[in-house]
């Protein structure tokens, strides 16, 4: 159903845009929310001890469910268990682009139920444009971050308003800017400024 053509569901819409994101997003993203609001004031040792302390349960993450980086971190003695600081992470090979195109499976967790995959591409700026693949609730998240960064320059998010719009759409082929879903855009979100 095309929403613009929809006048009942885009008043709807209207109205919910009126409401704070936290009362009409799931939880991943009040989650996240919370989360932004209280760290943005974290002393930097406060940032530092949960960067790494995150950083490292990625890492351990990556060595028993991504293939690729299973067989990197054996292949160069990387033992996530032992991650304490920064700097180690400087043994890690920097990733190249035809590396993850060439084994793009292999950068998937283990056990990753496939409808919660998503995949995505780049637009190809710096060249060839390069496919990569996120989990559906990623999009909360990044919802989450988007909109504190908004509320940092004094715009409030909402669904639908004049002010600006993000649209995230997919692109049939790099050489072209028609869109596969037939020619309509998917808004995500746009905001207006507060006064």
């Amino acid at each position: 159903m095309d929403m613009r053509s929809n006048s009942f569901l885009l008043a709807a819409a209207r109205v919910v845009s009126y409401l704070p994101p936290a009362l009409y997003f799931p939880l991943t993203f009040r989650s996240w929310a919370r989360f932004l609001d209280d760290s943005e004031y974290w002393s930097a040792e406060q940032l530092g001890n949960y960067q790494i302390r995150k950083l490292k349960s990625i890492l351990q993450l990556c060595a028993q469910r991504v293939p690729f980086y299973r067989l990197l971190f054996q292949t160069i003695g990387f033992d996530p268990d032992k991650f304490e600081h920064i700097s180690q992470i400087q043994v890690l090979p920097l990733l190249d682009q035809e590396t993850v195109q060439l084994q793009l499976e292999d950068f998937i967790a283990e056990g990753t139920p496939p409808r919660q995959i998503r995949a995505h591409s780049t637009g190809g700026t710096l060249g060839q444009p390069m496919s990569f693949r996120n989990v559906r609730s990623s999009v909360f998240r990044d919802q989450a971050f988007m909109f504190h960064q908004w509320k940092r320059v004094a715009f409030v998010p909402r669904i639908c308003g004049p002010c600006c719009a993000v649209a995230w759409l997919r692109i049939r082929d790099a050489g072209s800017m028609t869109p596969t879903n037939g020619g309509t855009f998917f808004p995500i979100s746009t905001c207006r400024q507060t006064t």
